[in-house]
């Protein structure tokens, strides 16, 4: 999404800016299809694997939806 972030073994820094479109990867773990969703509020994103939000939260889309949010399904 283009804003710097940094790893360390028990951090991660993430500087501000203006985040760009981009196709990203869930890796298979609902916990990051969701955040990254959020995250991509502000600019669009694709996201691979999204489906596994259904592990924990089956209606997560559909809620994101209802407060708003412009999301389609890619295939």
């Amino acid at each position: 999404m283009g804003i710097r972030c940094e790893q360390g073994k028990d951090y991660l820094k993430v500087w501000g800016g203006k985040p760009k479109w981009a196709k990203l990867n869930g890796w298979k773990d609902h916990r990051i299809v969701m955040a990254l969703s959020v995250a991509s509020l502000t600019c669009g994103a694709e996201i691979e694997d999204a489906e596994v939000v259904s592990v924990s939260y089956p209606s997560f889309f559909d809620d994101m939806r209802k407060l708003g949010a412009d999301i389609k399904e890619v295939r």
